[in-house]
């Protein structure tokens, strides 16, 4: 019995990580290069991953605000392009490109 329930718990996290990928990617497809923004993509679908360990613990903070991450935006996109952030879990290409064309376009606000 216990076996049977570990194998359905497992397959239950399972789906469900994989529920949260497909819904993270067609958000992202919802982007283009033209129109990512910081308070359309940026904020929400990338800085928030890196606040859970970058708000106000040790190393590079980042408190959550446009200026914050403009100031901070050339290391920012290095660690995200080169797949060193977030550890363990880098961001797909598709948002990795997202990233690089808010940059080139002058990392806008809005």
């Amino acid at each position: 019995m216990t076996k049977k329930l570990f194998v359905f718990l497992l397959l239950g996290a399972t789906l469900s990580c994989s529920k949260e990928s497909t819904t993270q990617t067609a958000t992202t497809t919802a982007q283009t290069s033209e129109t990512v923004t910081f308070e359309n993509y940026i904020k929400t679908n990338i800085l928030n991953t890196c606040t859970g360990c970058h708000g106000t613990r040790g190393g590079v903070s980042y408190n959550g605000t446009y200026a914050d991450l403009f100031a901070k935006k050339s290391n920012f996109n290095s660690v995200i392009q080169n797949g060193s952030m977030p550890q363990g879990n880098p961001f797909s290409s598709v948002d990795k490109a997202l990233v690089q064309a808010w940059i080139n376009r002058g990392a806008p606000e809005r």
